[in-house]
C-alpha cells in the first residue's frame, strides 16, 4: 500500500502571478535643454542629476566632473560615483 505524502490540513494559497516591474529611469532631455558644469555637457542625465551636477561642480574639478557624469551614465548613482571618483581623481 503507497501512502500519500500530502500533508493533512488547510490548502496553500494560491498567488495570482505578479507582473514583472519595469525599471523606473529619470527622464532624460533634449540636448538642447541639457546643462553644463564646468563645461562638462550633462546631455544623458535626468533633470534631478543634472540640478545637482551643475550645484556639485563649484566645489570641484573638470576632470572630477567629467569622470562622476561617466559613471553616472553607466549606471552608478550620485553618491557612487561621487566616492569613486574621490578615490581616483581627487577634489
Amino acid at each position: 500500500m503507497v501512502k500519500s505524502t500530502k500533508k493533512p490540513g488547510r490548502p496553500k494559497k494560491t498567488t495570482a502571478k505578479k507582473t514583472t516591474a519595469t525599471k523606473k529611469t529619470t527622464p532624460t532631455i533634449s540636448k538642447g535643454d541639457s546643462k553644463k558644469a564646468k563645461g562638462v555637457s550633462l546631455f544623458g542625465l535626468g533633470k534631478r542629476q543634472q540640478d545637482a551636477m551643475v550645484k556639485h561642480s563649484q566645489h570641484h574639478s573638470k576632470k572630477h566632473m567629467r569622470m562622476m557624469k561617466d559613471l553616472m551614465m553607466k549606471g552608478s548613482t550620485f553618491a557612487q560615483a561621487h566616492t569613486k571618483t574621490q578615490k581616483k581623481v581627487g577634489k
